[in-house]
């Protein structure tokens, strides 16, 4: 297990903290999630990703350990609920374009995305099935998506060079540096 490369992969613990789940993809090989025991870091188990994931671009996973969403090499945006048994349910989410910044909420319940071709944060609610909306504006693409540890704020920031704060309870800005 030494000697795992993880550079800018994702890494998260498991809701109980007691494994991390990573997620890997070596050329040429399937994308996996890899689930690893704490704190001796030995491999519990992987989960193989399905062929649509091969071509990963932006990946994260959910805090609860849940969903995995990720940009595809093909301009895509998809979600895959990881939650049924080892079986992996793949979403479509209904916004072609290349995706730019993808987080999860701290409550892994919604999952927000920016595109190149948009100057909207866009958002799903996980809790609902995938429902989608969107919000706020950018002069210009919004690089970087991050939630406050509450989840109740959200920053954007990137393209226009100016950083928007958000209430992602009220769905409006509040600040901009």
């Amino acid at each position: 297990t030494a000697g795992v490369s993880l550079a800018r992969q994702p890494v998260r613990f498991s809701s109980d903290g007691k494994s991390l789940i990573t997620f890997q993809q070596a050329a040429g090989a399937p994308a996996e999630l890899v689930h690893w025991s704490v704190p001796d870091l030995q491999p519990r188990g992987s989960t193989t990703l399905p062929e649509s994931a091969q071509r990963i671009v932006v990946p994260t996973l959910s805090p609860d350990g849940r969903w995995f969403a990720a940009g595809t090499g093909g301009g895509q945006a998809t979600l895959w609920d990881l939650s049924a048994g080892g079986r992996v349910t793949r979403h479509q989410i209904d916004r072609p374009g290349w995706v730019m910044a993808m987080e999860f909420a701290p409550d892994s319940a919604r999952l927000v995305a920016s595109f190149m071709d948009s100057t909207a944060v866009h958002t799903w609610d996980l809790a609902r099935e995938p429902v989608k909306g969107e919000f706020g504006e950018h002069k210009g693409f919004i690089g970087q998506l991050v939630y406050s540890a509450d989840g109740r704020m959200l920053v954007s920031a990137d393209g226009d060079k100016f950083i928007k704060l958000w209430d992602m309870v009220e769905r409006k800005e509040v600040g901009l540096l």
